[in-house]
């Protein structure tokens, strides 16, 4: 009997490449800045920055969707609150 074992890798690369101006290259280099580091940094926060736009969006979706609440309720909800405390 032959067992197969498979290795899943959750953090698996993709490569991505960036033509940048000779001179921009060179300035970077220059002042010590890792180009990739750089762009790996600038990508992770703009996926973030892309995700946290799409909950909002969700979430004004769904908070559209729903009815208001009546005259007084926010106050009475704090009032129970503070008074079961």
């Amino acid at each position: 009997m032959y067992m197969l074992m498979y290795t899943i890798c959750l953090h698996m690369n993709e490569v991505v490449s960036v033509r940048v101006k000779r001179e921009l290259k060179r300035r970077l280099e220059a002042s010590g800045v890792d180009l990739g580091d750089a762009i790996r940094k600038y990508l992770e926060e703009l996926a973030c920055k892309t995700q946290i736009k799409e909950s909002l969006r969700r979430l004004e979706q769904v908070t559209a969707e729903m009815p208001p609440l009546p005259a007084g309720s926010a106050a009475e909800i704090v009032r129970k609150d503070r008074d079961g405390h």
